[in-house]
């Protein structure tokens, strides 16, 4: 599930939606049956069995299967909708399926593609005035990535939410490589009166033990000493941080 996020993550940052759009040749204005800005009443109604899967993107994100397990001729390995909440009322406004990548598959997809809507505006990209679509092939999972989404959603919520989810990922990561450098100066006796989340229990044994082997300490010594020290830290660790 974490893989498939992230490759949705990279899929949103790196499109780029103009204000003013062209419709493609047969837009469509939703998926299957499925309009966009349809409630999730009107969608569960329809047979689709709805799973929450978490918050993402600006959406509530839901698993569904469905009857027919095949899009644009290629098997569906998985699929979630997308959900807007506006004043308690989630509306569906995107859809993200998970094709089986056989050998050939992504380049047949995108000629399949072509005849149905002309050729893409962008590369594996089809941007129309209701509908934007866009693929994107991952070898390793053997997997095709299809979003199919509201345009005027993905540029006034999707994006603006994929990006300040893409900064405050950028800022922890910088907060904790900066907590990380801060550490390496602490000895073993101040991480042990004050312990830091970004020195785990495991981290500070590694520490301790290579202190104490490069002082000259024998092995097993060494190894007793660092155990003994970790079990007062990793107890005072947890009261700090679980």
């Amino acid at each position: 599930m974490i893989k498939k996020l992230v490759l949705f993550i990279f899929m949103l940052l790196v499109i780029v939606i103009p204000v003013n759009c062209l419709a493609f040749s047969n837009e469509p204005n939703g998926f299957r049956n499925l309009s966009w800005g349809e409630t999730m009443g009107s969608v569960i109604q329809k047979g689709y069995n709805l799973t929450y899967s978490g918050e993402f993107a600006g959406c509530a994100s839901y698993t569904t299967n469905l009857q027919y397990n095949y899009e644009y001729g290629l098997p569906i390995n998985s699929c979630n909708f997308y959900f807007v909440n506006i004043n308690g009322e989630y509306y569906l406004e995107g859809v993200t399926l998970f094709l089986n990548g056989y050998s050939n598959a992504f380049s047949n997809l995108g000629n399949v593609l072509t005849q149905q809507y002309g050729s893409p505006s962008e590369v594996n990209t089809w941007k129309g005035n209701n509908t934007t679509i866009y693929i994107k092939d991952d070898v390793y999972q053997n997997n095709i990535l299809v979003m199919i989404c509201n345009t005027f959603t993905l540029n006034n919520i999707m994006l603006p939410a994929t990006n300040n989810q893409s900064m405050y990922t950028q800022n922890r990561e910088n907060t904790v490589q900066e907590q990380l450098n801060a550490a390496k100066n602490l000895t073993p006796e101040e991480l042990l009166d004050n312990p830091v989340r970004v020195v785990t229990p495991a981290d500070f044994y590694q520490r301790v033990y290579q202190r104490l082997s490069d002082r000259g300490i024998p092995e097993y010594r060494a190894r007793q000493k660092a155990t003994d020290m970790t079990m007062q830290y990793e107890a005072r660790y947890n009261v700090k941080f679980n």
